[in-house]
């Protein structure tokens, strides 16, 4: 949500609003707001997975070289998603687009 007003704001100002572009910004959280859930979501669903793979302990080493590259992949996914999920967030304060379009718009 911090993410959004900052970027609202930034983005009324930069265009010239003649009105107070902070509570404009507040004013489309509540349009915006289960696109921003639906970002939180999915970044806890990766975290979720990540904590998962962190946790497995066992003493086969092949096992132990597949959960660690699995922690290693998932940590790299994890930094992509929240990244693109930041980009998004941004591109949909200053568009006024879904989520989807909005990360669509961030990935180009």
């Amino acid at each position: 949500v911090m993410t959004f007003l900052v970027a609202s704001a930034c983005a009324y100002w930069y265009y010239q609003s003649s009105e107070n572009s902070v509570l404009r910004g507040i004013n489309n959280v509540k349009y915006h707001l289960g696109s921003i859930c639906f970002g939180s979501v999915v970044i806890t669903f990766i975290t979720i997975l990540r904590m998962l793979a962190q946790t497995q302990h066992t003493k086969n080493g092949a096992a132990r070289l597949v959960a660690a590259l699995a922690l290693c992949l998932l940590r790299c996914v994890e930094d992509i998603v929240k990244t693109l999920n930041n980009n998004a967030i941004i591109a949909m304060s200053v568009t006024g687009e879904g989520y989807l379009d909005s990360a669509r718009t961030a990935m180009e």
